[in-house]
């Protein structure tokens, strides 16, 4: 009888304090690694002006921000707001990527501008996204 009662603990679903943790640690995440963008971007745009090789953690950089895109929308789905947020600021890297390094400095710094100020719309709707109420059911 008792592996019965394990088997129904195994398959119960998550409770929304649990789900609204793992949400939390995701978005932590999302946070941090969009925090050092305009310090990578730079780093970009320097490596190039001096000729020289991205380094492994700056040139991993894009593929961690795809990533927790990517788990972003499993959690949430495609349509969420913290979901289309995020993909602007996406859009904002992609676009300040572009710059080549003898890009203006001032065209350089509006493209981080651009970048920080669609971060911080995505974080404006992950805090709004941690504060709203979570259902005790998972909705499917």
């Amino acid at each position: 009888m008792g592996s019965e009662t394990s088997g129904a603990q195994a398959v119960r679903p998550r409770s929304g304090r649990a789900r609204r943790d793992e949400l939390r640690a995701l978005l932590d995440d999302a946070a941090s690694v969009l925090g050092v963008g305009p310090i990578r971007l730079r780093q970009t745009w320097e490596v190039q002006e001096n000729g020289e090789t991205l380094n492994d953690e700056v040139r991993a950089w894009p593929d961690d921000v795809y990533v927790l895109g990517q788990r972003l929308r499993l959690r949430l789905g495609a349509q969420d707001t913290v979901v289309t947020r995020y993909n602007e600021v996406r859009e904002r890297l992609l676009e300040a990527g572009q710059l080549a390094a003898d890009a203006e400095e001032q065209g350089r710094e509006n493209a981080v501008l651009r970048f920080e100020t669609a971060r911080d719309e995505f974080l404006a709707a992950a805090q709004a996204k941690l504060d709203a109420p979570i259902p005790d059911k998972e909705q499917g």
